[in-house]
């Protein structure tokens, strides 16, 4: 074998070796290491601030990066998926706009670093600004495209979202 062809070789190994460990993989990457709550079956889905109960704790803020040629069917799983992992009651969606870079699906929790109650001092999506500014044009995904497999996005995505636990 010449050395060009032992390389190719090794770049194709290489390759499906990294697409079986991205197929192992039960969510996408965060940097978010504090507990989580008890699994939750039901997640409501929320898209304005002002539409959660006023006793709703936030417990985590995030911006939630997808990769170009992304569906809104795949947003939605991976979203809602995060937040029954991690205990949540209700997922509120923020705005979505275009990522100043395609890095994949990596989620970036940005805190708090107390919970909060809704109606003691929402964020109002202050979270994180020094990147929310960075991003590029604004991307529709609200109601009427929340999980809808004939709703591609192709550029990448940065999606703000918050978690609450509601009593």
């Amino acid at each position: 074998m010449t050395s060009a062809l032992w390389e190719k070789g090794l770049v194709v190994i290489w390759a499906m070796m990294m697409l079986a460990l991205v197929g192992c993989a039960d969510t996408a990457p965060s940097n978010d290491l504090r507990p989580q709550y008890p699994q939750t079956e039901e997640v409501a889905l929320l898209f304005q601030a002002g539409q959660a109960q006023p006793s709703c704790r936030v417990f985590a803020e995030l911006f939630a990066f997808f990769p170009a040629d992304v569906s809104a069917a795949t947003i939605a799983s991976v979203l809602m998926d995060e937040a029954r992992a991690r205990g949540a009651d209700v997922l509120l969606i923020g705005q979505s706009r275009e990522s100043a870079k395609d890095e994949g699906l990596y989620l970036l929790y940005l805190g708090p670093q107390r919970e909060y109650a809704m109606d003691r001092g929402w964020s109002d999506w202050i979270s994180g600004y020094d990147i929310w500014k960075k991003q590029l044009g604004w991307r529709s995904l609200g109601h009427g495209e929340w999980g809808r497999e004939d709703v591609l996005y192709p550029v990448p995505l940065t999606v703000q979202a918050a978690l609450l636990r509601c009593h």
